[in-house]
């Protein structure tokens, strides 16, 4: 991936260098001490020189325009940006970017390796952290995550009424970060512990629009493809203690694992229109549904093979979909030159089709499979709503304004004490005229939640 992302760059900046005109700067910054404070998303958290160069260049011709743009070329947080523009409405722009983000790099840590953390053959465990021996922590413990992103975006506008676009981007993120862990069997007897865990994730975003634009009628379709990749699926560690939760949990056997975050494929389509009827009338549409995907293998229920597991988990991958839909719609209206009529739907919907399980989960990898009555379900939320409102306002002759609105809204959900719930709600309002010494507001509302 490196090497293509160069010879991209490089057919960009070679022609540009070529023709054109602008400025190519060369320096260099200095750090006086090490910190990852200042440096923190800089990338001069080390003492000493660092080169640094940016370059602005562009070219104006009749029928084309071109500009390319780099910045902080000689340290991590590096950008170089290209765009053309051509005379027959087509445009197209590249853009590379690195940023870090560093943390506190002055920690250490005694673990040894990586998605599985190994304590050292000599570690003397201890019951708790004090009675640790600090000087077994050898391995330095940097907090450093460098993600990268590539887009790409090409336009073109066939006519006065028509565009559409596309934008490809792909974003990297490597590195380590700081997290809690903890062995344990309940709130009163944790062995927590700070591991560097490992960052290696891909998101792919695909996006293509197409822009409708008539003397009385405007529409726009985007359609969205998102694709999520994590190469670390589980981090493991080793139990640095030994405090009396048995030969199978206690130090060197104990082991604990945490999930990371699962892949996923989203696709998503929104489409937005306005229509004025007439003069006085106009309609606004608004849609949008979404589809999450997660089909990723689970995790077993502990990873500590020195604990019993007498029964298996009814599912060894997630074959999860959630949907979502929304719609707005509104009607505004002026009937008056002082009146003002509008009505507003507005639909939302959340869909889970993740079934419903019983999972006897081994608790904190802190001891064997308890029995079937201890076990847990997972809850696959839905939620629906439908809102109707309907709003009048009226301008007073001396400016003040009148308005009263009416609103019902209708909203199931599961897994909640009251599934389904109903809102009618009344609002008065007379409110002063927007110029004057006094600024006055009187409300009256009335709700009923049933």
């Amino acid at each position: 991936m490196r090497m293509r992302l160069f010879l991209l760059l490089a057919w960009i900046l070679v022609p540009s260098l070529v023709l054109g005109e602008g400025d190519i700067t060369i320096g260099s910054v200095y750090t006086s001490d090490d910190t990852f404070r200042f440096g923190q998303y800089n990338s001069l958290y080390e003492q000493g020189a660092h080169v640094n160069g940016s370059v602005k260049w562009r070219s104006e011709v009749v029928d084309r325009h071109w500009q390319l743009e780099a910045r902080d070329l000689g340290l991590r947080n590096r950008e170089v940006s290209f765009r053309l523009q051509a005379a027959n409405s087509f445009d197209f722009s590249v853009g590379y970017s690195e940023s870090a983000a560093r943390g506190n790099d002055t920690g250490l840590t005694p673990y040894v390796g990586s998605a599985e953390l190994r304590l050292p053959l000599s570690w003397q465990p201890a019951v708790n952290v004090p009675g640790f021996d600090l000087t077994q922590a050898t391995r330095d413990f940097d907090q450093d995550i460098q993600r990268k992103q590539l887009n790409i975006v090409l336009g073109k506008r066939f006519n006065p009424g028509l565009a559409v676009s596309g934008t490809i981007e792909f974003m990297e993120r490597v590195g380590t970060r700081l997290t809690g862990a903890a062995i344990y069997t309940n709130a009163a007897n944790p062995q927590a512990v700070l591991i560097p865990e490992p960052v290696d994730q891909d998101t792919l975003r695909i996006e293509m629009e197409a822009d409708l634009d008539f003397k009385d009628l405007a529409l726009q379709a985007t359609t969205t493809l998102v694709r999520f990749s994590n190469h670390e699926d589980l981090v493991t560690w080793q139990n640095p203690y030994q405090s009396g939760l048995g030969s199978s949990v206690d130090y060197p056997a104990g082991t604990g694992g945490i999930a990371t975050e699962p892949d996923y494929d989203q696709t998503a389509l929104s489409l937005n229109a306005s229509w004025r009827l007439m003069p006085r009338i106009q309609f606004v549409l608004g849609g949008a549904v979404s589809r999450t995907e997660q089909d990723d293998d689970l995790p077993p229920y502990t990873v500590n093979p020195m604990l019993a597991v007498n029964q298996s988990r009814p599912l060894t991958s997630l074959d999860g979909r959630l949907e979502t839909r929304h719609l707005n719609l509104f009607v505004l209206t002026r009937p008056f030159r002082r009146a003002a009529l509008n009505f507003r739907y507005r639909y939302r919907a959340r869909e889970n089709t993740a079934s419903r399980f019983a999972w006897n989960a081994v608790i904190g990898d802190g001891l064997d499979q308890p029995s079937s009555r201890f076990a847990l379900f997972n809850r696959p939320l839905e939620k629906e709503t439908d809102s109707y409102t309907l709003e009048a306002s009226y301008r007073l002759p001396g400016g003040q304004r009148l308005k009263a609105s009416y609103v019902f809204e209708e909203s199931y959900r599961n897994f909640a004490a009251v599934e389904d719930t109903e809102l009618d709600s009344w609002r008065f309002t007379l409110s002063s005229a927007r110029q004057g010494p006094l600024q006055h507001r009187v409300q009256v509302r009335l709700d009923d939640h049933a």
